[in-house]
């Protein structure tokens, strides 16, 4: 699955790039949500249930317009993660010294295809596709008192969007938001024995993200 979607992503960018139409400039807010798990053989501790709020921003390409239908490529940086909640300070017993945020960022390129129901000046337009992620943050704790064999630091997911765009002139306001689901766990470090009795802790963690974003374009061509 993660192959194909790899092979999906690059497979209609190159023809984006050549019937470019319009180019996005898009800033926002990113809203991360964690599922982080500490982990000894007979007990299970989950921590970073509250929201991260971080910053998004990105550089999209939309071309081979067909009018109903559309499609784009995307790069952009992703700030995800979680903090720790009052719940998990009060009666987690693996906490430690856990640092009160967990830093989940990433590079992302990814493609989507778009149904356009609203067209002209005014555009709705409803979107899906591949996307590849590069975790950036891998060495900062907690994630860097995690041995980093353990640590996916290359992800696929899936981008679901829905945006609604002005154009005026040349140019092109728009609101979107994008939900960002992951494929695969991007921490699974099991747990381990020390050899004195104690349990070394395990983590699993998977994290998805809800982008908000102001965009403004550029009109490259009709």
């Amino acid at each position: 699955m993660s192959n194909r979607s790899i092979i999906l992503v690059f497979l209609f960018l190159p023809g984006i790039v050549i019937a470019q139409r319009s180019l996005r400039l898009t800033m926002g807010a990113s809203l991360g949500f964690v599922n982080y798990e500490n982990r000894l053989p007979d007990y299970t501790e989950r921590l970073y249930r509250d929201v991260r709020i971080g910053r998004v921003t990105g550089l999209t390409l939309h071309g081979i317009d067909r009018g109903l239908y559309s499609a784009s490529a995307t790069l952009q940086h992703q700030q995800g993660g979680g903090h720790l909640s009052a719940k998990d300070k009060d009666t987690g017993l693996l906490v430690g010294n856990s640092p009160d945020i967990l830093r989940v960022d990433y590079l992302s390129l990814g493609g989507q295809l778009h149904l356009n129901p609203l067209r002209g000046k005014n555009k709705l337009q409803l979107g899906v596709g591949p996307r590849a992620d590069l975790l950036l943050s891998s060495k900062k704790p907690p994630l860097g008192w995690i041995g980093q064999e353990y640590i996916r630091r290359f992800n696929v997911g899936i981008t679901a969007s829905a945006g609604y765009y002005r154009t005026i002139g040349r140019s092109e306001l728009g609101l979107c938001v994008q939900h960002l689901s992951r494929l695969r766990k991007f921490v699974n470090a099991p747990p381990l024995p020390n050899g004195g009795g104690a349990g070394v802790i395990g983590v699993v963690a998977t994290d998805q993200a809800l982008l908000i974003n102001l965009s403004y374009g550029i009109i490259l061509g009709e």
